[in-house]
């Protein structure tokens, strides 16, 4: 009699268990391989050396902006011009865009954008003041009422401009029209917009 009681007890007990339910879960299915390949050492050495070298070319732009305009000056962008690294007396160098009320004329006309060179040698970051404002001129540049927002190099001696501009509804505060110039370099560093 104990016997069949255990048998049956353990055909109960075992029904019992049964009856909960059991979780499974869900099979895992491992993703692709993505080859990732990672810059050397080398490569992100430069990468850096170049991000400094940009915060201190932004610096020296400012600190000449703020010399030679009053008021507020914004640093729309900056542009690597001459990248050869040859030579331990070799030179690089950045166009900057700025904008700013130069030469302290005041009003609301007087606020205009502007290019300068900064370079780089041995002793450290200048701008070539004979390739910056106001030495040089500037003609076709989009007018300061409506915003620049980038620049961008084509060659060495073109560049094209980027930023808004007003529509024949717009109001004065919001220019929606996207617009892009094209300004051409002469033999004495002046700029002027390209023709086609």
């Amino acid at each position: 009699m104990n016997k069949v009681f255990s048998l049956s007890c353990l055909g109960w007990c075992f029904a019992l268990e049964a009856q909960q339910e059991l979780v499974i879960p869900e099979p895992t299915i491992p993703s692709p391989a993505v080859a990732v390949l990672a810059e050397t050492p080398a490569d992100q050495a430069t990468t850096e050396l170049m991000l400094t070298l940009e915060q201190q070319v932004r610096q020296v732009a400012d600190k000449y902006a703020d010399a030679l305009s009053c008021g507020e000056h914004e640093i729309i962008g900056t542009l690597p011009w001459t990248t050869s690294t040859e030579g331990e007396g070799a030179m690089l160098s950045w166009l900057v865009l700025w904008a700013a009320d130069l030469g302290c004329y005041g009003g609301s006309g007087s606020y205009a954008y502007h290019l300068t060179l900064v370079e780089k040698n041995v002793g450290g970051l200048f701008v070539n003041a004979k390739g910056s404002s106001p030495v040089i001129r500037i003609k076709g540049m989009p007018s300061a009422k409506a915003p620049v927002s980038g620049i961008e190099k084509i060659s060495d001696d073109q560049i094209k401009i980027f930023g808004m501009d007003y529509g024949p509804d717009d109001a004065r505060c919001c220019p929606s029209r996207p617009v892009a110039v094209i300004l051409q370099r002469d033999k004495q560093g002046n700029w002027q917009q390209s023709v086609f």
